[in-house]
């Protein structure tokens, strides 16, 4: 009986260790996303002049509504409540969808983005902005 409940208790130890290590982890690697997009920010306000920095303000907002309101179909949520280790089928699966997402907003961009350009009755160099922004969420969805 004590054979099985030292068994329990190295299992529960075990599944803290791995926990604390993943939480710190995830904790590490979102605090460097956030600073880099922070000085990234930063880095633009100070060498773009303030109505240029405007023009990317607009488009960038277009760029992630586009990107937040596209679902990513919850796979990625599939296949982490899943019991098993996902196969490498699933995982293809995955990246394919994410390819074709992001293609997708990316296409969209390059065919309506003039009339987003139009809309806001902005210069047509902020088109090739706009092109370049939708890259940023073809190379997020590819990671």
């Amino acid at each position: 009986m004590k054979d099985k409940n030292k068994k329990t208790q190295d299992e529960i130890n075990d599944i803290k260790s791995k926990t604390k290590k993943g939480l710190v982890s995830l904790f590490s690697r979102s605090f460097f996303i956030y600073l880099l997009r922070a000085l990234s920010i930063l880095l633009l306000a100070r060498f773009l002049k303030p109505s240029d920095y405007g023009v990317f303000g607009i488009l960038n907002s277009w760029v992630w509504a586009i990107h937040l309101f596209l679902p990513d179909f919850s796979m990625f949520t599939a296949l982490i409540q899943q019991k098993e280790e996902p196969s490498k089928a699933q995982m293809r699966n995955l990246f394919g969808v994410c390819l074709y997402r992001s293609s997708f907003i990316v296409l969209f961009f390059i065919i309506a983005g003039s009339y987003i350009i139009d809309y806001h009755h902005l210069e047509e160099s902020a088109y090739y902005m706009l092109v370049v922004l939708s890259f940023a969420i073809f190379f997020e969805g590819i990671r």
